[in-house]
Protein backbone atom coordinates (compact mmCIF):
# COMPACT_ATOMS: atom_id res chain seq x y z
CA UNK A 1 0.00 0.00 0.00
CA UNK A 2 1.29 3.32 -1.20
CA UNK A 3 0.11 6.85 0.03
CA UNK A 4 0.72 8.35 -3.22
CA UNK A 5 3.33 8.90 -6.27
CA UNK A 6 4.42 12.23 -4.20
CA UNK A 7 5.56 10.29 -1.27
CA UNK A 8 7.46 7.92 -3.61
CA UNK A 9 8.79 10.27 -5.59
CA UNK A 10 10.36 11.99 -2.34
CA UNK A 11 11.24 9.02 0.55
CA UNK A 12 11.11 6.53 -2.16
CA UNK A 13 14.02 7.72 -4.17
CA UNK A 14 15.93 7.58 -0.62
CA UNK A 15 15.06 4.20 -0.09
CA UNK A 16 13.15 5.21 3.34
CA UNK A 17 10.41 3.02 3.97
CA UNK A 18 7.22 3.69 5.20
CA UNK A 19 3.43 2.59 6.29
CA UNK A 20 0.91 4.76 4.15
CA UNK A 21 -2.81 4.69 2.89
CA UNK A 22 -4.19 3.58 -0.36
CA UNK A 23 -3.00 4.78 -3.25
CA UNK A 24 -5.97 6.80 -4.83
CA UNK A 25 -6.14 8.75 -1.81
CA UNK A 26 -4.87 12.30 -3.45
CA UNK A 27 -7.38 11.38 -6.37
CA UNK A 28 -10.94 11.80 -4.04
CA UNK A 29 -11.23 15.15 -5.08
CA UNK A 30 -12.32 14.60 -8.12
CA UNK A 31 -15.63 13.48 -6.73
CA UNK A 32 -16.05 17.15 -5.73
CA UNK A 33 -16.38 17.76 -9.65
CA UNK A 34 -14.09 19.61 -12.29
CA UNK A 35 -13.73 22.74 -11.22
CA UNK A 36 -13.44 21.87 -7.44
CA UNK A 37 -11.22 19.38 -8.12
CA UNK A 38 -8.92 21.52 -10.04
CA UNK A 39 -8.95 24.14 -7.05
CA UNK A 40 -8.18 21.36 -4.73
CA UNK A 41 -5.24 19.87 -6.59
CA UNK A 42 -3.93 23.45 -7.03
CA UNK A 43 -4.01 23.87 -3.50
CA UNK A 44 -2.85 20.79 -2.27
CA UNK A 45 0.19 20.38 -5.00
CA UNK A 46 1.63 23.66 -5.10
CA UNK A 47 4.27 23.23 -2.57
CA UNK A 48 5.52 20.15 -4.50
CA UNK A 49 5.61 21.80 -7.74
CA UNK A 50 7.79 24.84 -5.88
CA UNK A 51 10.01 21.99 -4.43
CA UNK A 52 10.59 20.22 -7.14
CA UNK A 53 11.45 23.35 -9.43
CA UNK A 54 14.21 24.49 -6.23
CA UNK A 55 15.36 21.09 -5.92
CA UNK A 56 16.64 20.57 -10.00
CA UNK A 57 18.25 24.05 -9.59
CA UNK A 58 20.03 23.56 -6.93
CA UNK A 59 23.57 21.73 -6.82
CA UNK A 60 25.18 23.07 -10.19
CA UNK A 61 28.34 24.49 -8.93
CA UNK A 62 30.82 23.63 -6.59
CA UNK A 63 33.71 25.99 -7.74
CA UNK A 64 34.23 29.23 -9.30
CA UNK A 65 37.29 27.92 -11.37
CA UNK A 66 36.24 26.07 -14.94
CA UNK A 67 38.02 23.04 -15.71
CA UNK A 68 40.40 22.69 -18.26
CA UNK A 69 39.56 21.38 -21.79
CA UNK A 70 39.44 18.06 -21.09
CA UNK A 71 39.27 17.61 -17.93
CA UNK A 72 36.03 16.31 -16.30
CA UNK A 73 33.95 15.14 -12.99
CA UNK A 74 31.12 12.54 -12.33
CA UNK A 75 29.09 13.62 -9.23
CA UNK A 76 26.36 11.80 -7.53
CA UNK A 77 24.58 13.88 -5.36
CA UNK A 78 21.47 14.80 -3.03
CA UNK A 79 19.20 17.75 -2.74
CA UNK A 80 16.67 18.71 -0.41
CA UNK A 81 14.75 21.87 -0.85
CA UNK A 82 12.77 23.28 3.04
CA UNK A 83 8.97 23.43 2.29
CA UNK A 84 8.10 26.70 4.82
CA UNK A 85 5.66 26.08 7.52
CA UNK A 86 2.83 28.53 5.89
CA UNK A 87 3.12 26.13 2.67
CA UNK A 88 1.89 22.95 4.69
CA UNK A 89 -2.06 23.74 4.79
CA UNK A 90 -4.20 25.67 3.08
CA UNK A 91 -7.84 26.98 3.87
CA UNK A 92 -10.29 24.95 1.92
CA UNK A 93 -12.76 27.75 2.67
CA UNK A 94 -10.49 30.60 0.66
CA UNK A 95 -9.81 28.69 -2.48
CA UNK A 96 -13.20 29.71 -4.44
CA UNK A 97 -15.30 26.10 -4.00
CA UNK A 98 -17.99 25.89 -5.38
CA UNK A 99 -21.37 26.30 -2.69
CA UNK A 100 -22.17 22.49 -3.25
CA UNK A 101 -19.05 21.44 -2.21
CA UNK A 102 -19.18 22.44 1.79
CA UNK A 103 -16.92 21.72 5.38
CA UNK A 104 -18.68 18.59 6.88
CA UNK A 105 -20.26 20.27 10.22
CA UNK A 106 -17.10 20.01 12.93
CA UNK A 107 -14.55 19.96 9.99
CA UNK A 108 -11.18 22.06 10.38
CA UNK A 109 -11.05 24.77 7.58
CA UNK A 110 -7.05 23.80 7.28
CA UNK A 111 -6.37 20.79 5.19
CA UNK A 112 -3.00 19.75 4.98
CA UNK A 113 -0.72 20.01 1.64
CA UNK A 114 1.65 17.35 0.11
CA UNK A 115 4.36 18.64 2.95
CA UNK A 116 1.33 18.96 5.61
CA UNK A 117 0.64 16.38 8.68
CA UNK A 118 -0.22 12.64 8.12
CA UNK A 119 -3.42 12.81 8.27
CA UNK A 120 -6.35 12.58 6.23
CA UNK A 121 -7.52 16.04 5.70
CA UNK A 122 -11.40 17.68 6.59
CA UNK A 123 -14.39 16.07 5.36
CA UNK A 124 -16.17 17.94 2.40
CA UNK A 125 -19.99 16.81 1.51
CA UNK A 126 -20.94 17.25 -2.02
CA UNK A 127 -24.51 18.14 -2.66
CA UNK A 128 -26.89 18.05 -5.86
CA UNK A 129 -30.19 19.75 -6.31
CA UNK A 130 -33.23 17.34 -7.16
CA UNK A 131 -35.07 18.51 -10.53
CA UNK A 132 -38.28 18.13 -9.25
CA UNK A 133 -38.37 18.75 -5.29
CA UNK A 134 -35.51 21.87 -5.75
CA UNK A 135 -34.39 20.55 -2.30
CA UNK A 136 -30.48 19.76 -2.28
CA UNK A 137 -29.22 16.05 -1.56
CA UNK A 138 -25.83 15.23 -0.68
CA UNK A 139 -24.61 12.50 -3.58
CA UNK A 140 -20.73 11.86 -1.82
CA UNK A 141 -18.40 13.02 0.32
CA UNK A 142 -14.30 12.86 0.86
CA UNK A 143 -11.84 13.92 2.88
CA UNK A 144 -8.96 15.84 1.42
CA UNK A 145 -5.89 13.81 1.00
CA UNK A 146 -3.55 13.87 3.97
CA UNK A 147 0.58 15.03 3.84
CA UNK A 148 3.60 13.20 4.19
CA UNK A 149 4.01 14.47 7.41
CA UNK A 150 7.26 16.16 6.63
CA UNK A 151 8.87 19.73 5.19
CA UNK A 152 11.79 18.06 3.34
CA UNK A 153 11.80 17.15 -0.26
CA UNK A 154 14.75 15.06 -1.00
CA UNK A 155 15.96 14.36 -4.76
CA UNK A 156 18.84 12.29 -5.58
CA UNK A 157 21.02 12.69 -9.29
CA UNK A 158 24.33 12.41 -11.16
CA UNK A 159 26.17 15.35 -13.23
CA UNK A 160 29.11 14.94 -15.00
CA UNK A 161 30.95 17.93 -15.91
CA UNK A 162 33.53 18.05 -19.16
CA UNK A 163 36.13 21.17 -19.65
CA UNK A 164 35.70 22.99 -22.45
CA UNK A 165 37.78 25.80 -24.42
CA UNK A 166 38.09 29.65 -23.59
CA UNK A 167 37.54 28.25 -19.06
CA UNK A 168 33.71 26.83 -20.17
CA UNK A 169 32.13 24.03 -18.88
CA UNK A 170 29.58 21.76 -20.10
CA UNK A 171 27.24 20.27 -17.19
CA UNK A 172 25.06 17.51 -17.69
CA UNK A 173 22.67 16.21 -15.23
CA UNK A 174 20.16 13.05 -14.93
CA UNK A 175 18.29 10.76 -13.47
CA UNK A 176 17.84 7.70 -15.59
CA UNK A 177 14.27 7.34 -16.83
CA UNK A 178 12.72 4.79 -13.88
CA UNK A 179 10.12 2.75 -13.29
CA UNK A 180 9.01 1.44 -9.65
CA UNK A 181 5.49 -0.72 -10.34
CA UNK A 182 2.73 2.41 -10.89
CA UNK A 183 5.65 5.18 -10.42
CA UNK A 184 7.94 6.52 -13.23
CA UNK A 185 10.53 9.08 -12.87
CA UNK A 186 12.56 10.87 -15.83
CA UNK A 187 15.37 13.97 -15.48
CA UNK A 188 17.45 16.02 -17.22
CA UNK A 189 19.52 18.90 -17.27
CA UNK A 190 22.32 20.98 -19.34
CA UNK A 191 24.23 23.91 -18.35
CA UNK A 192 27.25 26.11 -19.28
CA UNK A 193 30.06 27.58 -16.58
CA UNK A 194 32.34 30.51 -17.80
CA UNK A 195 35.17 32.73 -16.15
CA UNK A 196 34.41 35.80 -16.44
CA UNK A 197 37.89 37.26 -14.99
CA UNK A 198 39.41 37.19 -18.41
CA UNK A 199 37.30 39.07 -20.26
CA UNK A 200 36.41 42.33 -17.10
CA UNK A 201 39.33 44.32 -16.82
CA UNK A 202 40.68 45.25 -13.11
CA UNK A 203 39.61 41.55 -12.02
CA UNK A 204 42.06 39.26 -13.91
CA UNK A 205 44.29 39.52 -11.03
CA UNK A 206 41.64 39.32 -8.09
CA UNK A 207 43.09 36.66 -5.56
CA UNK A 208 39.53 34.59 -6.36
CA UNK A 209 38.39 33.12 -9.12
CA UNK A 210 34.93 34.21 -10.61
CA UNK A 211 32.47 32.61 -13.41
CA UNK A 212 28.86 32.84 -14.55
CA UNK A 213 26.62 29.74 -15.19
CA UNK A 214 23.26 29.14 -16.50
CA UNK A 215 21.01 25.88 -16.45
CA UNK A 216 17.88 24.31 -17.99
CA UNK A 217 16.44 21.03 -16.24
CA UNK A 218 13.56 18.96 -17.47
CA UNK A 219 11.83 16.72 -14.76
CA UNK A 220 8.82 14.13 -15.35
CA UNK A 221 7.35 12.40 -12.68
CA UNK A 222 3.89 9.74 -13.14
CA UNK A 223 1.90 7.74 -10.93
CA UNK A 224 -0.98 5.16 -11.87
CA UNK A 225 -4.28 6.02 -9.67
CA UNK A 226 -6.81 4.18 -9.24
CA UNK A 227 -10.63 5.62 -8.88
CA UNK A 228 -13.56 3.03 -8.91
CA UNK A 229 -17.14 4.13 -9.27
CA UNK A 230 -19.26 4.89 -6.51
CA UNK A 231 -20.77 1.34 -5.02
CA UNK A 232 -24.10 0.83 -5.57
CA UNK A 233 -24.58 3.75 -8.23
CA UNK A 234 -26.08 2.97 -11.69
CA UNK A 235 -22.88 3.60 -14.27
CA UNK A 236 -25.21 3.88 -17.18
CA UNK A 237 -21.83 4.19 -19.46
CA UNK A 238 -18.83 2.31 -18.11
CA UNK A 239 -15.13 3.62 -19.23
CA UNK A 240 -11.67 2.48 -18.87
CA UNK A 241 -10.57 3.49 -15.65
CA UNK A 242 -7.50 1.61 -16.07
CA UNK A 243 -5.54 4.32 -17.88
CA UNK A 244 -5.74 7.33 -14.63
CA UNK A 245 -2.56 8.89 -13.41
CA UNK A 246 -0.99 11.85 -12.14
CA UNK A 247 1.99 13.95 -13.80
CA UNK A 248 4.34 16.78 -12.98
CA UNK A 249 6.11 17.56 -16.01
CA UNK A 250 8.67 20.41 -14.51
CA UNK A 251 10.86 23.05 -16.27
CA UNK A 252 13.44 24.66 -14.52
CA UNK A 253 15.69 27.61 -15.54
CA UNK A 254 18.61 29.11 -13.29
CA UNK A 255 21.52 31.79 -13.51
CA UNK A 256 24.35 31.93 -11.02
CA UNK A 257 27.13 34.49 -10.03
CA UNK A 258 29.74 32.60 -8.77
CA UNK A 259 32.73 33.11 -6.25
CA UNK A 260 35.64 30.99 -4.86
CA UNK A 261 38.90 30.97 -3.21
CA UNK A 262 41.06 27.53 -3.22
CA UNK A 263 43.56 27.09 -0.20
CA UNK A 264 45.18 23.76 -0.70
CA UNK A 265 42.92 20.90 -1.08
CA UNK A 266 39.29 22.94 0.26
CA UNK A 267 37.59 25.20 -2.08
CA UNK A 268 34.74 27.85 -0.69
CA UNK A 269 32.57 28.91 -2.95
CA UNK A 270 29.16 31.41 -2.58
CA UNK A 271 26.74 32.25 -5.28
CA UNK A 272 23.69 34.56 -5.98
CA UNK A 273 21.61 33.07 -8.36
CA UNK A 274 17.75 33.75 -9.99
CA UNK A 275 16.04 30.67 -10.34
CA UNK A 276 12.33 29.99 -12.49
CA UNK A 277 10.12 26.92 -12.70
CA UNK A 278 7.09 25.85 -14.99
CA UNK A 279 5.49 23.23 -13.44
CA UNK A 280 2.36 21.45 -15.49
CA UNK A 281 0.34 19.10 -13.04
CA UNK A 282 -2.73 17.25 -14.33
CA UNK A 283 -5.01 14.21 -13.70
CA UNK A 284 -5.24 12.40 -17.04
CA UNK A 285 -7.58 9.23 -17.78
CA UNK A 286 -11.27 8.76 -17.33
CA UNK A 287 -12.35 9.40 -13.72
CA UNK A 288 -16.36 8.45 -12.03
CA UNK A 289 -17.98 11.19 -10.75
CA UNK A 290 -21.71 10.43 -8.98
CA UNK A 291 -23.83 13.06 -9.73
CA UNK A 292 -28.08 13.43 -10.19
CA UNK A 293 -29.94 12.23 -12.97
CA UNK A 294 -31.51 15.22 -14.38
CA UNK A 295 -34.16 13.25 -15.64
CA UNK A 296 -36.87 11.10 -13.86
CA UNK A 297 -36.14 8.89 -12.14
CA UNK A 298 -33.80 11.50 -9.87
CA UNK A 299 -31.44 9.18 -8.63
CA UNK A 300 -27.83 8.88 -8.28
CA UNK A 301 -25.74 7.83 -11.38
CA UNK A 302 -22.02 7.77 -12.54
CA UNK A 303 -21.09 10.55 -14.70
CA UNK A 304 -17.28 9.97 -16.44
CA UNK A 305 -14.39 12.56 -17.02
CA UNK A 306 -12.00 12.51 -19.24
CA UNK A 307 -8.66 14.54 -17.93
CA UNK A 308 -10.58 16.38 -15.45
CA UNK A 309 -7.04 18.68 -13.83
CA UNK A 310 -4.56 20.45 -15.69
CA UNK A 311 -2.83 23.37 -14.79
CA UNK A 312 0.13 25.29 -14.48
CA UNK A 313 2.12 26.29 -11.81
CA UNK A 314 5.48 29.03 -12.09
CA UNK A 315 7.45 30.17 -9.09
CA UNK A 316 10.50 32.50 -9.25
CA UNK A 317 12.92 33.43 -6.81
CA UNK A 318 16.45 34.81 -5.41
CA UNK A 319 19.12 32.94 -3.56
CA UNK A 320 22.48 33.48 -1.64
CA UNK A 321 24.57 30.11 -2.05
CA UNK A 322 27.38 28.95 0.31
CA UNK A 323 29.32 25.93 0.27
CA UNK A 324 32.55 24.27 0.45
CA UNK A 325 34.74 21.12 -2.14
CA UNK A 326 37.33 18.75 -0.45
CA UNK A 327 39.36 17.53 -3.23
CA UNK A 328 41.68 14.46 -2.32
CA UNK A 329 43.40 13.53 -5.48
CA UNK A 330 40.64 12.16 -8.18
CA UNK A 331 37.66 12.61 -5.21
CA UNK A 332 36.30 15.51 -4.57
CA UNK A 333 33.41 16.12 -1.56
CA UNK A 334 30.71 18.89 -1.55
CA UNK A 335 28.43 20.31 0.65
CA UNK A 336 26.45 24.24 0.34
CA UNK A 337 23.24 25.87 1.74
CA UNK A 338 21.11 28.08 0.14
CA UNK A 339 18.88 30.89 1.38
CA UNK A 340 15.67 31.52 -0.48
CA UNK A 341 11.99 31.56 0.34
CA UNK A 342 12.67 27.90 -0.37
CA UNK A 343 16.06 27.18 1.31
CA UNK A 344 17.72 23.84 0.08
CA UNK A 345 20.89 21.54 1.23
CA UNK A 346 22.84 19.60 -1.29
CA UNK A 347 25.69 16.71 -0.50
CA UNK A 348 27.57 15.01 -3.17
CA UNK A 349 30.75 13.06 -3.82
CA UNK A 350 32.85 12.72 -7.48
CA UNK A 351 34.86 11.46 -9.21
CA UNK A 352 37.46 12.52 -11.90
CA UNK A 353 40.65 14.09 -13.38
CA UNK A 354 40.13 18.20 -12.80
Amino acid sequence: MKKSFTLILLIGLCGTVKTVRAQNETAEIIKSGITNAELLAKAYSQPLSKAFGTDINTGWITTGKAFKPGRFEIRVFANAAFVPEKDRTFDVSTIGLNSNVRLAPGSSKLAPTVFGDDSPGPLLNVYATRPDTKQEEQVTSFNTPEGIGTGIAPIPMAQVTVGLVKETELMVRFIPKSKAGDFNVDLWGVGLKHSIRQWIPGIADLPFDITAAAAYSSFRSSYQLEVNPQSGVVNPNPADYTNQRIIFDTKAFIGQLVASKTISVITGYASFSYSSASTTTGMLGNYPITVLREQPPYTRQVQNVTDPVNFITDYTQLGITGGFRLKLAIFTLNAEGTWAKYPTVSAGIGLGYN
